[in-house]
């Protein structure tokens, strides 16, 4: 039997502590190996490190060299470097959404991914939720689809804007329901 997937996390702001509580469920389950947190803050990953029953990396190196898979919860604008020096590094990758601020880029780690036999997974959640899964079931061949999604203004996605934090989720949902070809 093998062992358990070691997986870490890289940024444990309002998203990557998610991450980790979800994590630490998983581990104290015994489905993962949960290694640790890291994050530029290290107040913050101490304390969702001690919240979770894991550990505070010291480095992000620490964090690569003891996780098979890691996921990326911190700014857009830092999810291509990371994600390319872990697939070249045989990681597999979670990343939070979007993937990275240009296509180009996110071709790029497709082809990373491919080239060194990783899983790449873009963290597209919304397509896990029971609503969704039960509309497929229901909602078979939908004619009109509006979305309408309302919450109050956060500060945490001024470096991507409104459409590539939250519309995305929409788009995707949308290109879900329709089996509209990718690409």
């Amino acid at each position: 039997m093998a062992a358990p997937l070691r997986v870490s996390v890289l940024g444990t702001g309002s998203l990557g502590k998610e991450h980790a509580r979800l994590y630490a469920h998983l581990a104290a389950n015994g489905r993962i190996t949960f290694a640790g947190v890291f994050d530029e803050v290290p107040e913050r990953a101490r304390k969702v490190a001690d919240t979770c029953g894991t550990r505070a990396f010291a480095s992000l190196t620490d964090a690569v060299e003891a996780s098979d898979a890691v996921s990326i919860v911190t700014p857009t604008t830092t999810h291509f470097a990371l994600a390319k020096t872990l697939l070249q590094r045989g990681k597999h990758v979670l990343v939070e959404k979007p993937i990275t601020d240009s296509s180009a880029e996110a071709e790029t780690l497709i082809q990373l991914a491919q080239q060194h036999g990783c899983i790449l997974q873009v963290g597209h959640l919304e397509r896990f939720n029971p609503v969704f899964h039960y509309l497929q079931q229901v909602a078979t061949q939908p004619r009109f689809i509006e979305a309408h999604r309302l919450s109050s203004y956060t500060a945490r996605s001024t470096d991507i804007g409104v459409v590539l934090d939250l519309m995305i989720h929409d788009l995707d949902i949308v290109l879900a329901f329709v089996s509209s070809p990718r690409w």
